[in-house]
């Protein structure tokens, strides 16, 4: 199995990326800027700009799994271009905004919902299965 864990400047997924190394899971680093990434040794990096589609297909392929952040733009185009590279399960990394009653109205909560909808869409027409993490805050946000 291998995994794209996108975003991964960012301390989740570089946390995530430690322990899929630590799991014995093979993962590739995404970003938009992969000059920029320092992951595990062995760990390859891929650039995949969440905000250019014509990145997704060479930082899919070889992919059965994706670790995603919550980028409403082209979610569609992600998850279509997830479905032809033969991806099995996408992960997005969302927020519990999108539970207020008013998530359509919140910006925040608009492009995170935007994001699950057209992942889950993809899903249930059996592209590949999705979750959709949701996470009120971190702590490393009141820093």
């Amino acid at each position: 199995m291998t995994v794209l864990v996108t975003g991964s400047r960012g301390r989740v997924a570089s946390t995530l990326l430690g322990l899929l190394d630590a799991a014995g899971i093979k993962a590739k680093a995404a970003s938009r800027n992969p000059a920029d990434l320092s992951p595990p040794p062995g760990i390859a990096t891929v650039r995949c700009d969440l905000a250019d589609p014509a990145t997704f297909d060479t930082a899919l392929t070889g992919v059965d799994a994706v670790f995603l952040y919550a980028e409403a733009t082209h979610a569609g185009a992600f998850a279509d271009r997830a479905r032809a590279a033969g991806v099995e399960h996408v992960v997005l990394l969302s927020s519990s905004a999108v539970l207020a009653p008013d998530a359509a109205a919140n910006p925040i909560a608009a492009s995170h919902l935007a994001a699950e909808r057209a992942l889950s869409a993809a899903a249930d027409a059996g592209a590949f299965e999705a979750t959709h993490l949701r996470p009120g805050a971190f702590a490393t946000n009141a820093l």
